[in-house]
């Protein structure tokens, strides 16, 4: 195989993972986007992540839509419930889902 086939196939290949990773960081960049992917990372239904939490499924679905935000205490006990830290939640700076 020619040497300049070789780079154009490792430059598309490069841009193919360039590209799945910015998708990847766009769809984690609120905080509604957080809780999504590790609630969907735990293999949780918004109906059984809001029972877990307490609260109704409307308001986790607020939460996930960005729409609104819970409160502290809410955050704390949805971090433990999904195995993130809070700070992942809220910033994207911790301890998030854990990649297989």
């Amino acid at each position: 195989m020619p040497q300049s086939l070789k780079n154009a196939i490792l430059a598309f290949l490069r841009r193919d993972v360039i590209v799945s990773l910015m998708k990847h960081h766009k769809e984690t960049t609120s905080l509604g986007d957080r809780i999504a992917v590790a609630r969907t990372h735990n293999q949780l239904t918004t109906a059984q992540l809001s029972r877990r939490l307490g609260v109704q499924t409307k308001t986790l679905s607020g939460w996930q839509n960005s729409t609104s935000e819970p409160r502290a205490n809410r955050l704390t006990m949805l971090a433990g419930i999904l195995g993130v830290s809070p700070s992942w939640l809220l910033i994207g700076h911790g301890h998030g889902p854990q990649r297989t």
